[in-house]
C-alpha cells in the first residue's frame, strides 16, 4: 500500500511540474508568438523602443525567422538606428526572398527598409575602409531591389563602383538604365564616368 502511494505521489509531482512556468535564473520564458504580438502592439502604438525589445527577444528565440527580423528592422529604423536596422532587413531577405514582394505591398515596410539600406550605405561609404564599401555596395543593391528606379540609390551605386574601381559593373549598370529609360540622364552620366576613368582616357 505504501509503495503504491509513493508511486501516486511521484506521478502527481511530475504532472505538477508541467504547469510551472519555465524559469531560468528567475526569467519566465515568453512564447515566440506572444513576443511578436506584444511587439506589434507596441509598434502600432508608436512605442518603438519597447517594440524593438520584444522583437529582439523573438529573434533570439528564433534566429531564422525572417518575419521577426523584418519587424525588428522596422522598429530600429524608427529609432534612427540605420546600421542595425539594415543588418536585420538584410538577414531577413537572405532568409526569405519572398519578403521583397511583400514589401512592395506594404508602404511602411518598403519605406523603412529602403531608408535603412540607403542611410547605412551612406555611413559606410564615408569611411576609408574598403571592406565597409563592399558592405555598402551590397546594401544599396538590396535597396534597389525594393526601389529599382531610385535615383538616390543608383547614384550611390555609381559612386561605390568608382570607389571600388569596378568600372565594368558601372558600365553595365549605365547600359541597363539607358535600356529601361532612354531619357534618364543618370545612365549617360554613369557611362561618362566609366569612360572618364579608363586608363587610356585622353
Amino acid at each position: 500500500m505504501a509503495k503504491g502511494l509513493t508511486i501516486v505521489i511521484t506521478v502527481l509531482i511530475l504532472i505538477g511540474t508541467l504547469f510551472i512556468p519555465v524559469q531560468t535564473l528567475g526569467q519566465v520564458h515568453v512564447p515566440f508568438g506572444a513576443r511578436m504580438n506584444g511587439g506589434k502592439i507596441y509598434y502600432n502604438d508608436g512605442r518603438y523602443e519597447k517594440a524593438a525589445e520584444q522583437f529582439a527577444f523573438a529573434v533570439a528565440d528564433r534566429p531564422n525567422s525572417a518575419e521577426a527580423r523584418i519587424w525588428l528592422g522596422m522598429a530600429l529604423s524608427h529609432l534612427q538606428k540605420s546600421l542595425a536596422a539594415a543588418a536585420q532587413f538584410d538577414t531577413a531577405l537572405l532568409l526569405d526572398s519572398m519578403h521583397y514582394k511583400k514589401m512592395q505591398k506594404n508602404e511602411d515596410f518598403k519605406f523603412q527598409a529602403f531608408t535603412s539600406f540607403t542611410q547605412a550605405t551612406r555611413e559606410k561609404m564615408n569611411t576609408n575602409d574598403t571592406n565597409e564599401w563592399r558592405v555598402a555596395l551590397h546594401y544599396i543593391k538590396q535597396a534597389l531591389k525594393i526601389e529599382p528606379e531610385s535615383r538616390q540609390g543608383l547614384t550611390f551605386l555609381a559612386q561605390l563602383y568608382l570607389q571600388l574601381n569596378q568600372l565594368e559593373e558601372l558600365k553595365l549598370s549605365a547600359q541597363a538604365i539607358m535600356k529601361s529609360d532612354v531619357e534618364n540622364p543618370l545612365g549617360y552620366t554613369m557611362l561618362g564616368l566609366y569612360f572618364f576613368n579608363q586608363p587610356d582616357w585622353d
